[in-house]
């Protein structure tokens, strides 16, 4: 039997096949694996490399024109075998490109793509926090969204000498290698997202866990109250459904919605917004083609 890879492989991930939890067939794997990069900043550009030099088969980074442009084009002399597909925004990825990612890795960024787990650090000049968002996915309606993971966060200090806190530059960088190992770590199954938020506490050099809950009256995630699907209809259908859905709901409730083509993915978060709903971005159902999700809450800022 021909081994599965050549001696330049061989060489190449050496380090890593000889891993117990790795192995010949991790490293496979992780070739065969593809993933969406979204940040422009130094954060994404360290995990980029690490990524990289693991051997992630295809990245696809959303870049959106940041200061990261040599770094970049150092990759593919870095490791040949990584594909990367460098974009300007979410909105060039297709369909098909989204489905055949495992996961999205967000660097000190508020973009995000629809459909995907989602892991996200931001940095500061105190460390900064990482934490693991899978409210985009059908199967995880309970869990807290990234926004949520956020307002949970709290910076802790604890050290009266500011010469040992680095620059936030210094803190992205830092991130980035907790950022990468954890994306590793889940795309082989060594280790499931991590359901804590992790602060890295630059002052003290260690990683100190906080708990996230979804928050009240966030729209991306948090209990479904009710749902409807106008998968099947058609404009103006769509719209009426919707509206005599919302009418009949109580004030705090949060509705799914599960749609299909262009048309109501335009008009129905229009509606929703016109009529006094939040509403987060329409996302992907990878169970089924073609096939959306969105949910809305009533805007407690805007409607009385």
């Amino acid at each position: 039997m021909s081994l599965p890879f050549t001696e330049e492989q061989i060489e190449r991930y050496s380090r890593q096949i000889l891993l117990p939890r790795i192995g010949g067939s991790g490293q496979q794997r992780l070739l065969q694996t593809a993933m969406v990069l979204i940040g422009s900043g130094t954060m994404a550009a360290t995990a980029a490399w690490y990524l990289a030099g693991a051997g992630v088969g295809r990245l696809f980074w959303l870049d959106e024109g940041g200061p990261v442009g040599s770094q970049i084009a150092e990759i593919p002399a870095l490791n040949p075998d990584v594909e990367l597909i460098r974009l300007a925004s979410r909105a060039d990825m297709t369909m098909d490109q989204i489905a055949s990612c495992r996961l999205a890795l967000l660097c000190d960024s508020d973009q995000t793509v629809a459909g995907l787990p989602l892991l996200a650090a931001w940095s500061n000049d105190l460390g900064g926090y990482l934490i693991a968002d899978r409210s985009a996915q059908l199967d995880s309606v309970d869990a807290p969204c990234w926004r949520c993971a956020t307002a949970c966060y709290r910076t802790i200090t604890s050290s009266d000498d500011d010469s040992t806190i680095p620059t936030t530059a210094l803190s992205a960088g830092w991130l980035a290698t907790l950022l990468a190992s954890t994306a590793i770590a889940t795309l082989l199954d060594i280790a499931p997202l991590p359901t804590q938020g992790i602060a890295a506490l630059a002052a003290t050099s260690v990683y100190q866990p906080f708990a996230i809950s979804p928050q009240p009256g966030c729209p991306w995630c948090g209990p479904i109250t009710d749902q409807i699907d106008i998968s099947a209809d058609i404009c103006p259908m769509t719209a009426v459904r919707v509206k005599l859905k919302l009418e009949s709901m109580s004030v705090d409730g949060r509705l799914r919605i599960l749609l299909r083509g262009q048309e109501p993915l335009e008009n129905i978060p229009l509606l929703l917004r016109q009529t006094g709903y939040r509403c987060s971005e329409p996302r992907h159902d990878l169970n089924h083609t073609g096939l959306f999700m969105l949910e809305s809450c009533r805007d407690r800022a805007n409607t009385p």
